[in-house]
């Protein structure tokens, strides 16, 4: 069988909709949408949670990895007044100080049975915990584990107590984890595809990965992209615009595999543009950049799943 998976940090997705009576959504203008919220926090942009769904529709993925989610009210919204209730949702609150969570979507007509895992609330090897967390899916299909998902999103380079520079430690210790927690599970299951995901707010390519990122590598894990061969300039997602106003792309969403899995990945799996009607791929300035649904590209995956495993213990 095959597997559509798409990992996607659509940018602060509030979705609060408490003072909501039943309003025609696809009509509403900016200010009456805002008007639904009472939280601290604005609600995105309507128009840019319609071109969400819209790519979302596109792709049909079966299942949606998440990042920067505005907590399980938020995705439930989502998922009920945007998307159909076509999907179940996997979220559990992060330990995120911005109220940005990690979730899955999972499409209710595949029939997959799935169980979420929270693996967020452990003392690191620096005595500290997550910045947000580590959220494990596992999949079955028909009572037969298909597929394991770790999720997560890395410390990010801000460092503004300037205790930790540009949040290294912190991410190393993070990876420190997920790499052993990944290790446990794929020796128990050697036959099973177990994906690492996430935001990983880094450089993970050959020579360059930065250092607090390597362990991923050590534990046997590779880029779903590299496992194609896809040339690294089609790889970013996401671009940055100096002072200067240049254009710095990087990629820094992952789907990381086994490389002994590398057979499995489809080579339609790549970095999807995203509405291209509002602003060119990639945006050639920070004005075209902030039209665009999200500040990050979606990475799509498609894996040719084979072969039947036993459940994890």
């Amino acid at each position: 069988m095959k597997l559509d998976l798409l990992l996607f940090n659509v940018q602060d997705l509030y979705v609060f909709m408490d003072k909501y009576k039943g309003e025609d959504l696809e009509t509403m203008d900016e200010p009456h949408w805002q008007q639904l919220s009472t939280s601290f926090f604005p609600n995105k942009p309507i128009q840019k949670l319609y071109s969400i769904k819209n790519t979302f529709e596109q792709l049909s993925p079966d299942i949606i990895m998440l990042v920067e989610v505005g907590g399980a009210q938020s995705l439930h919204n989502f998922n009920r007044h945007f998307l159909g209730s076509a999907y179940e949702v996997f979220l559990e609150d992060s330990l995120s100080d911005r109220g940005i969570d990690v979730g899955y979507l999972v499409r209710k007509d595949l029939e997959l049975d799935c169980e979420l895992h929270n693996r967020s609330n452990v003392r690191l090897k620096n005595g500290k915990r997550f910045s947000r967390g580590l959220f494990e899916l596992r999949v079955k299909k028909e009572d037969q584990l298909i597929c394991n998902l770790l999720l997560t999103h890395l410390k990010s380079k801000l460092d503004l107590r300037k205790e930790d520079f540009e949040g290294r430690s912190q991410r190393a210790a993070e990876v420190d984890y997920i790499s052993r927690h990944y290790e446990k599970l794929q020796s128990k299951c050697p036959d099973l595809p177990i994906l690492v995901c996430g935001d990983m707010n880094g450089i993970i390519y050959k020579n360059e990965t930065e250092q607090e990122l390597e362990q991923f590598g050590k534990a046997g894990l590779i880029d779903v992209l590299e496992a194609i061969d896809l040339p690294a300039e089609k790889r970013h997602t996401y671009y940055f615009f100096n002072k200067q106003r240049n254009r710095v792309p990087m990629q820094l969403d992952y789907m990381l595999i086994n490389s002994t899995f590398t057979s499995i990945v489809d080579p339609l799996t790549r970095v999807v543009p995203i509405d291209i009607e509002l602003a060119p791929y990639p945006p050639e300035s920070l004005d075209q950049k902030r039209k665009l649904s999200s500040d990050h590209y979606p990475l799509f995956c498609r894996l040719n799943l084979t072969s039947s495993n036993k459940d994890i213990k």
